[in-house]
């Protein structure tokens, strides 16, 4: 077994039928659209998704305001690279999770 980090890449490369992209700040919505036409939306600013309260919609308006934000957000994702190990994806996370919370404590 090897000690290499495995690439981000690399891992998700085995389902190739799922395409990923990332952004440098969290997305202030928290939403999933399936097929275009069923919508959950967060209705609770939640850092657990467990315990999330979501909104549930097939109402067409609601549906293409999603996915045009989802759209946007997308098209202002980067792509990535084959160099960006899944260590240092978690490594950058976990650092401004921890920044979000500790900022969080202080304006409370």
């Amino acid at each position: 077994m090897s000690d290499a980090p495995e690439t981000f890449s690399s891992v998700i490369s085995k389902f190739d039928y799922i395409n990923f992209r990332y952004v440098q700040k969290s997305p202030t919505v928290q939403l999933m659209i399936f097929d275009k036409n069923t919508l959950f939306l967060s209705i609770k600013k939640e850092p657990n998704i467990n315990k999330m309260q979501w909104l549930f919609s097939n109402n067409p308006f609601l549906l293409e305001m999603a996915n045009s934000y989802f759209e946007t957000q997308w098209e202002n994702a980067a792509e990535l690279s084959e160099d960006y190990s899944v260590n240092t994806r978690l490594e950058r996370f976990k650092y401004y999770e921890h920044r979000k919370r500790h900022s969080n404590s202080h304006n409370s």
